[in-house]
């Protein structure tokens, strides 16, 4: 059997730039998936977005570190500063926050999630916080009770938790890697399913004010539409695919 390939586009939902650049990477380039921060400005516009592209699947990016919890701050104190954001500090809420806090902000989310009358394709994490056990625990929870995949950040942990990856996770930024690097991965694919993260967009005003990944999202959708790339997946026998086909 081919190589079977998802392309996951973080931060649906993040801006409008955002938004637009995603589905532009669904419909010229790699993009078979996505994954969408409810609690975010663009949120609205990437549900109607994905209910006009049905190709594009759509998963959930658990979030905990940029923006506005869907929950009155006083139910999560801990996760917010005075002005009521989230710390943008991964370590911190992976080792500080209390985990009923971070259960009951995540549980609001994935039921913001289901109430858009999408499919959910699977689950991650912005800043792959489930990289910490504690959070990981909670995301096989949701995942089992929901019936869906989530990113498998390290198959060895999962296996200890009698979980099976649904797809072998490799990490890609266009500012690091570039074509060359994208190229080297869509040519050395293993057996089975993998998935690589990307983060495409446009860059704009918004975006700049909240995000300091503006411009390389700009040099990722490029990577993602490249000619050199599609034709290199063809040639390979690489089959792009997504979590609900797998």
């Amino acid at each position: 059997m081919n190589p079977r390939l998802i392309v996951n586009a973080d931060d649906f939902g993040l801006t409008a730039g955002v938004n637009r650049g995603i589905i532009t990477a669904h419909q010229e380039g790699i993009v078979t998936s996505t994954t969408l921060m409810v609690n975010m400005p663009g949120c609205n516009q990437a549900i109607k977005l994905a209910k006009e592209h049905p190709s594009l699947a759509v998963g959930l990016h658990l979030n905990l570190t940029y923006g506005q919890p869907l929950l009155p701050a006083s139910k999560v104190s801990a996760l917010v500063n005075p002005l009521g954001n989230f710390f943008k500090d991964p370590q911190y809420i992976q080792k500080q926050v209390p985990l009923d806090q971070i259960r009951i902000e995540l549980a609001a989310q994935i039921q913001r999630f289901l109430a858009t009358g999408l499919r959910l394709s699977h689950l991650d994490t912005h800043h792959h916080l489930h990289a910490e056990p504690r959070i990981l625990d909670l995301l096989v929870e949701f995942a089992h009770n929901l019936k869906v995949p989530f990113r498998a950040l390290n198959p060895t942990e999962l296996l200890a938790r009698g979980v099976s990856p649904r797809a072998q996770f490799v990490d890609f930024f266009a500012s690091r890697d570039g074509l060359t690097g994208l190229l080297a991965i869509i040519s050395n694919l293993a057996e089975g399913v993998t998935e690589i993260p990307c983060h495409p967009g446009y860059c704009d005003q918004e975006l700049v004010t909240i995000s300091t990944l503006n411009e390389a999202r700009q040099l990722e959708l490029k990577l993602l539409t490249n000619p050199l790339v599609l034709s290199t997946i063809k040639e390979l026998g690489v089959k792009l695919t997504n979590y609900l086909e797998v």
